[in-house]
């Protein structure tokens, strides 16, 4: 199938060379009606794609979602089944256990843990600062509505065309 500018191309063709210069009227009318039916078909069918693209990545998105909630629920439940055995083979001083299909075996670490981050001394904490800059679009562009006439270095509105498919 012909491309959206093939097509144009045939209709403008169509249009300059399919007319009586006396008259004024086309030779092929039927022919320029097909090819406005061409054009119409192709423009539907392209804007039928686009929007069968957007529904899968919406549900690709969708799907992303689902996935990650059951991928936290099956860490967290695994975490959990982790603790219980922990819990089980210490209380029974089983400090290893083994099988054809698996190995456990605990051992030692020494982690810090706060109690009260308040009460540390100062040389034992840092502090972190995060600065961060970005433009304020919405205040330049409404100062560049309310002031036409001014320019603010680096920035200027652009009028744009935003196709809608529904």
């Amino acid at each position: 199938m012909a491309s959206l500018y093939e097509i144009n191309e045939k209709l403008e063709s169509a249009i300059e060379f399919g007319c009586d210069p006396e008259t004024g009227e086309f030779i092929d009318e039927n022919g320029l009606n097909d090819l406005y039916m061409e054009l119409n078909d192709k423009i539907e069918g392209v804007a039928l794609y686009q929007k069968n693209l957007e529904s899968e990545a919406e549900a690709i998105d969708k799907e992303i979602q689902s996935l990650k909630e059951r991928k936290e629920r099956k860490k967290k439940r695994a975490e959990s089944m982790k603790k219980y055995l922990s819990s089980y083979l210490l209380a029974k001083d089983m400090k290893k256990f083994e099988t054809p299909k698996v190995a456990i075996k605990f051992r030692k670490s020494t982690v810090v843990e706060i109690v009260d981050e308040k009460m540390l001394p100062e040389q034992f904490v840092n502090t972190v600062v995060k600065t961060e800059s970005k433009p304020d679009k919405k205040a330049i562009k409404d100062y560049l509505k309310k002031h036409s006439d001014e320019v603010i270095d680096g920035a200027m509105l652009v009028e744009k065309q935003n196709i809608s498919i529904s």
